[in-house]
């Protein structure tokens, strides 16, 4: 039976290779064979092993947003479907998330939680004379992205202590946004209000086409703040409201 001691030392001793080989992976060419499946996200300065990496930089579209780790579980690699965590620090910009990558161009993303600068939402409000204020708070329960555009997706956003300065300044509250993919792969969500200053009730829809939304804003109380700032927001209404409609596209023609 030496032939078959022989043999498991010949394979203790190859598993041992491997995990040497994968324990020093370099994180930038494990980078290069991934990275398809980010989408439009861009990582720079990379540094460490597949294992325990980093970013220097994350880029979205051009835009720098902060520095990335992430930790990988070992037995994950073995199925060529890495999995582990993930967490974004940057000025203004963080998230943590579970995340997995599971076929050629997809990524799963589990409990993401993050925030964001409140004028990041300018572009797609488009809102002249008025800058948002505050912090975006978001919570994707699951979030399924092929290519970088999210197939499957649901959770919430708020926006806390909404308010704009510009040529009006007002507090708005917290707003808050829930949404979730239909089974053609379109985002739905309802737009709301957690009983501040202005009510909002809304939906919005997102696509591979662009997205649109159609939101009705009214000052409630009738703050003096709030119906200032409506008059640089939407369309006025007869009963005092503001009709909001926003819509764009995500993708270039």
């Amino acid at each position: 039976m030496k032939w078959l001691s022989r043999l498991f030392v010949l394979l203790l001793g190859c598993l041992v290779v491997l995990a040497v080989v994968l324990a020093m992976f370099p994180a930038r060419t494990a980078v290069q064979w991934f990275g398809d499946r980010l989408g439009q996200v861009q990582l720079r300065d990379i540094s460490g092993t597949i294992w325990r990496g980093h970013a220097e930089r994350v880029e979205v579209r051009g835009t720098q947003i902060g520095a990335l780790a992430w930790h990988v579980r070992p037995w994950s690699l073995l199925s060529m479907r890495p999995a582990g965590d993930a967490a974004l620090e940057g000025q203004g910009y963080r998230l943590r998330s579970d995340l997995e990558l599971t076929d050629r161009q997809t990524l799963r993303l589990l409990d993401a939680r993050g925030a964001f600068p409140a004028e990041r939402l300018n572009p797609a409000l488009d809102i002249p004379g008025l800058v948002p204020v505050g912090e975006v708070e978001f919570n994707v329960e699951e979030a399924v992205l092929v290519a970088g555009f999210p197939r499957s997706l649901r959770g919430e956003v708020v926006w806390k202590k909404a308010a704009v300065a510009g040529e009006a300044a007002a507090n708005f509250g917290d707003l808050v946004a829930t949404f979730h993919t239909d089974q053609a792969g379109v985002v739905q969500g309802i737009v709301g209000d957690r009983g501040g200053p202005l009510s909002v009730d809304g939906t919005f829809t997102v696509s591979v086409r662009g997205y649109e939304a159609e939101v009705i804003l009214f000052a409630r109380d009738g703050n003096p703040d709030v119906i200032k700032a409506l008059r640089w927001i939407g369309e006025p209404l007869d009963d005092g409201s503001s009709l909001l409609k926003i819509e764009g596209r995500i993708l270039p023609l």
